[in-house]
């Protein structure tokens, strides 16, 4: 989900200011912070591939019964 603010008849100049002001290089991407919320001011951040790698969620849910043993 993208914020109201980012979108809209003036979203994309909102984005661009907050991706100036926030350290936007052509060698960075955008990244959630929280990865359970949405793109927001508040929320994302400009990042290095390393960082976004470190800053995502696998998960993986293993059921191990006593016959399995």
């Amino acid at each position: 989900m993208i914020c109201k603010e980012w979108l809209g008849g003036n979203g994309l100049d909102n984005f661009y200011q907050w991706s100036i002001n926030n350290g936007y290089s052509q060698n960075l991407t955008i990244d959630r912070i929280n990865v359970n919320k949405g793109y927001s001011p508040s929320n994302c951040r400009w990042a290095t591939k390393e960082i976004q790698g470190n800053n995502k969620t696998l998960n993986i849910q293993l059921k191990i019964s006593n016959s399995d043993i």
